[in-house]
């Protein structure tokens, strides 16, 4: 380079080059700094957006299983007209009022049914199930403080309404004596009582709804979107129908509130129109009919299978009774006692029904899934009332002998088949109204891998009632 071109160079510029190439690091701290303060910004919005989207718009209710040491237990037994059946659950603290998930997680049962139990084998028979109970949860927990916690409540349906009061309450108090006993949580005597037709029903109907998610629907929504499927028990000594309406009920209505959301039932319990009750009634209703005209004491049964021969005694009179296989004369002895109404309004025995719902749907649980079992129409399909007819005319026209041979099933129920299956589809059609040909009833073994039995319902209804985690009245 010469001198000329050294007297042109600008060393000003220079200088300030050199001094930028030496500020780089620290321009580069500051930018990484900047996208370091971007994206923590861009992580808390995304944080605060996914939390609001959670508690308003998603499901409020925890959908995940309870640790089993830290979960809360209940027991709740069912004591019905053939036995005691005794439900573990557990469920995940609740510090909102929400819906939680509940689970069995064991189940025990022992007969009979407690009204036929004499004092020494109530004190058996529920020792034996209490221990079921606090072996179940001590097994899953491993804390004996779960024991101490854990609830136990006893609702006795049909069997124990057939008796009179004073029998019930002593019945009752023994029971109560022997969970005080325990180390279970018994707080109030009222978890021990004998419950009416109409609360059976409802419990129904909250197991079906709960399984099937309805009511969690509901709850997301915060509001009743989806509408619950109505509910038909079929049990020993007691029908119950509940379902939901707009209509104005009239009687028989319950308004039930579940996390909020208002629920307009209809629920109402026939009691004898369970299927042992009612095969009981006509059987001695086709005796005193049949009496009446025959000094013999030998009396067919149109709705028994021909073949078939017992000895029964009613009224102090041992009579021999003969199946015949005559499904029309039986049809007609199943219609002339369910005093059946023709009014739109009126069910059988002259109650009270608003109509039901265009859009309402059923489950036909407790005995109904047996007896559409047996006739192979419960599956994961949708049926109409008729779907009863055509196998209950098939199998009232077979002989006994045959019969015996082809069903695995006991005697007692094997014998009843023709006369309940015609007893459902007359109840469903004539009594509940229920179109003949409408594909709305379903008979589900299972709902989510769990049977759709009451007492799921009831232990549901129960927790509702209990404090929340952190509230002050622990002692309720």
């Amino acid at each position: 380079m010469d001198s000329n071109n050294l007297e042109n160079v600008n060393y000003e510029s220079l200088a300030n080059t050199d001094e930028k190439k030496a500020d780089n690091p620290e321009r580069k701290k500051k930018i990484l700094i900047l996208i370091i303060i971007l994206v923590i910004s861009i992580i808390v919005i995304s944080l605060v957006i996914f939390f609001i989207i959670k508690y308003t718009g998603e499901p409020k209710y925890d959908d995940g299983e309870a640790d089993p040491e830290n979960a809360l237990y209940g027991c709740m037994c069912d004591a019905g007209s053939s036995s005691t059946r005794v439900s573990v659950y557990r469920w995940p603290h609740r510090n909102k009022n929400i819906i939680p998930l509940i689970t069995e997680i064991g189940r025990q049962s022992i007969g009979p049914g407690i009204h036929e139990m004499n004092e020494k084998v109530i004190e058996s028979s529920m020792n034996y199930l209490i221990d079921f109970c606090k072996d179940t949860i001590y097994k899953l927990s491993n804390k004996k403080s779960n024991l101490s916690e854990a609830n136990f409540y006893l609702k006795a349906t049909a069997g124990m309404r057939s008796i009179s009061e004073e029998e019930q309450n002593k019945k009752l108090d023994i029971i109560r004596n022997v969970i005080k006993k325990s180390n279970l949580k018994f707080l109030n005597d009222d978890w021990v009582k004998v419950i009416d037709g109409s609360e059976e029903g409802l419990f129904g109907w909250i197991t079906g709804n709960y399984l099937n998610k309805i009511l969690f629907e509901n709850e997301k929504e915060g509001k009743l979107k989806n509408i619950p499927y109505g509910s038909i028990d079929l049990g020993g000594y007691s029908l119950e129908i509940t379902f939901t309406t707009n209509e104005t009920i009239k009687e028989h209505n319950t308004n039930l509130n579940l996390s909020e959301i208002n629920y307009n039932l209809y629920s109402y319990s026939f009691q004898d129109y369970g299927q042992t009750r009612f095969a009981t009634i006509l059987l001695e209703s086709i005796i005193r009919n049949s009496s009446k005209s025959e000094s013999s004491n030998i009396i067919t049964n149109p709705c028994y299978l021909e073949g078939y021969t017992e000895t029964y005694e009613f009224e102090n009179i041992k009579y021999t009774i003969i199946g015949k296989n005559d499904f029309q004369l039986c049809q007609e002895y199943v219609k002339s006692i369910m005093n059946i109404s023709e009014e739109n309004e009126k069910s059988m025995n002259n109650v009270y029904q608003p109509k039901i719902p265009e859009n309402m749907n059923f489950y036909g649980i407790s005995g109904l899934y047996w007896i559409a079992n047996f006739f192979k129409i419960a599956d994961d399909k949708f049926h109409s009332a008729s779907d009863f007819l055509n196998p209950t005319e098939e199998f009232c026209k077979k002989k006994w002998e045959s019969v015996i041979k082809e069903y695995d099933e006991d005697i007692y129920y094997l014998k009843n088949y023709c006369t309940i299956g015609y007893y459902v589809y007359y109840f469903l059609v004539d009594g509940f109204k229920i179109d003949k040909d409408k594909k709305i009833l379903a008979f589900p073994e299972k709902i989510n891998g769990i049977e759709p039995g009451w007492t799921l319902g009831a232990m549901s209804y129960e927790i509702e009632l209990l404090p929340l985690q952190g509230s002050k009245n622990l002692n309720y």
